[in-house]
């Protein structure tokens, strides 16, 4: 089902009821698939460590999504992280989803924006943003991901 709207209507003995109810994607399932980095910025101690400039700046790297919806509310985990991530559907049908996972350095998913294509897929962009942990590093990093080829493995 896509996002939008659709009207219920009843009738019994003449009398004739009506409701409007939103309609949503259903992003509840597994998900499989790649995301590329498109972009890089770092401030204070991380341009020192030049994380920007990586052999593997600008690659494709495999990923999965598994994720339960009740309603508009979306919650599961990103293995790229990993993220415990949590978020909502919005009105347009897009799940923006954030999410924390801590190693010495925090590191949010940030402005997460997915959204299902007609033929299934999953498409979208998100942020990757990396922080100290400790106050003796300062500084920032974040990464800019485009998601493409995402499909359910599993799950309706």
């Amino acid at each position: 089902m896509g996002t939008g709207t659709a009207t219920i209507f009843v009738e019994m003995n003449g009398i004739r009821g009506t409701k409007l109810i939103r309609t949503l994607p259903n992003f509840g399932g597994s998900w499989g698939g790649e995301f590329r980095e498109t972009a890089c910025q770092s401030s204070g101690e991380f341009v020192h460590i030049q994380p920007c400039d990586s052999p593997w700046d600008l690659g494709t790297t495999f990923t999965t999504l598994t994720l339960t919806q009740n309603g508009d509310s979306v919650s599961g985990s990103f293995r790229f992280g990993p993220y415990d991530v949590s978020g909502v559907v919005s009105p347009e049908g897009t799940l923006s989803l954030t999410g924390t996972t801590r190693n010495g350095f925090t590191r949010q998913l940030q402005n997460a924006r997915f959204e299902l294509a007609q033929n299934g897929q999953m498409t979208g962009t998100f942020e990757e943003f990396w922080s100290s942990g400790t106050t003796s590093v300062s500084g920032s990093l974040r990464i800019f991901h485009d998601l493409r080829d995402m499909t359910r493995v599993r799950g309706e």
